[in-house]
């Protein structure tokens, strides 16, 4: 399932602070705008750039994972990440 419709990019880098800004069409404008600024302390703006891509292709790892029978470990792990990241360990 993707979840993203574009890419997220790092600019304005001044100093300390950075803009993630997204990808939009305008026809989803409410659905797709994503702008964030300032101080993103030690994980830096990269990261949060990267985000929407790592939770695609985690979900698409995960899937093989359940589709071979690999479980455990590390496994767990990322199925509680991915839950985080919608927002359903709150």
């Amino acid at each position: 399932m993707k979840t993203t419709t574009g890419k997220l990019h790092v600019s304005g880098r001044t100093g300390r602070q950075s803009v993630v800004t997204g990808a939009h069409d305008y026809d989803d404008w409410d659905r797709d705008y994503f702008c964030v600024s300032g101080f993103f302390g030690s994980y830096g703006p990269d990261l949060f750039a990267a985000a929407p891509d790592l939770y695609n292709d985690l979900e698409n790892l995960l899937e093989a994972c359940k589709k071979f029978g690999i479980t455990g470990g590390n496994i767990d792990s990322a199925y509680t990440a991915l839950a985080k990241a919608r927002g359903e360990n709150q």
